[in-house]
């Protein structure tokens, strides 16, 4: 239930994953092209693809909010009620380890941008709510919120931001990673959403991320790196199928050791293992 106005605090930063969730009409998800409702749901909650989806996630995802400057925000999991309780089990643990950490769970009933609305609203105390949604195969950089909070004083109701710069990262040859970085404006990682106490909308129905108005963006345009999104072979948006091949011919390309890597990255991402992550991918 949402806190009365009196009682609200300024500013909250809430942000959205959604981890193996079945909504209803899933089509932007590659493993569900082309599939009956029950063979996609036999092969979104496959346990070989469940086990890596965890890796990724405990890998990269994880410490990458683990080891945010700023500690006062919310991450909320959207799963699925048929989530497998072995899973479900191995998400609550994480959740009771980690103060801003929340599992909801929905069936196939509801459209993302309710479930999204849904998940804001019931824990939304604040006049305005820095609303921003993350894959549960990506990272964002150590000072991530921190600079989101910044950034956000400068938009009012209803903008979106973006911090267009970062990298992609493919597992390469053994003790390897391929590496593109790019500038990505209006990347679904970390893309984030102005919501009012008077407002139920989030960055879920701001629609296909690339269409939003360019006049309803704040674009931070910096040489840092933001972000790290991972490529590889059971990705589930369909926009990744093969889009490092695409990307690395526009941007700055490389194979690199896994040492190279943290030299590059390890100040912007502190907490990522990267010798693990190319285990992982």
């Amino acid at each position: 239930m949402r806190a009365n106005s009196k009682d609200m605090a300024t500013e909250q930063v809430i942000g959205l994953i959604r981890f193996s969730i079945l909504p209803k009409s899933p089509g932007a998800f590659a493993i569900s092209k082309n599939k009956s409702s029950r063979i996609y749901k036999e092969a979104l909650f496959d346990p070989q693809r469940l086990n890596k989806r965890f890796a990724i996630f405990e890998t990269v995802t994880l410490p990458s909010l683990d080891g945010q400057v700023d500690k006062d925000f919310y991450i909320i999991i959207c799963a699925s009620t048929y989530l497998p309780e072995p899973y479900k089990e191995r998400l609550e643990y994480l959740s009771s380890t980690r103060r801003y950490l929340t599992i909801r769970y929905f069936d196939d009933s509801l459209f993302m941008q309710r479930i999204a609305s849904i998940c804001v609203g019931d824990i939304q105390k604040s006049n305005r709510v820095i609303n921003f949604r993350l894959d549960d195969d990506d990272a964002i950089s150590f000072d991530f919120i921190e600079n989101l909070k910044n950034v956000s004083s400068l938009c009012g109701a209803g903008q979106v931001i973006t911090f267009q710069r970062g990298v992609y990262i493919r597992g390469g040859a053994a003790g390897r990673l391929d590496v593109a970085e790019l500038n990505y404006p209006k990347i679904a990682i970390g893309l984030s959403h102005i919501r009012s106490s008077q407002d139920n909308s989030t960055i879920f129905d701001c629609g296909n991320h690339v269409k939003i108005d360019d006049d309803k963006v704040f674009n931070v345009k910096t040489p840092i790196f933001w972000w790290i999104r991972s490529v590889y072979g059971e990705s589930d948006s369909r926009h990744l199928r093969d889009v490092f091949e695409k990307h690395k011919k526009i941007s700055t390309h490389m194979s690199i050791s896994c040492d190279e890597a943290a030299s590059m990255l390890q100040e912007r991402f502190p907490l990522i293992d990267f010798n693990q992550m190319q285990r992982v991918l």
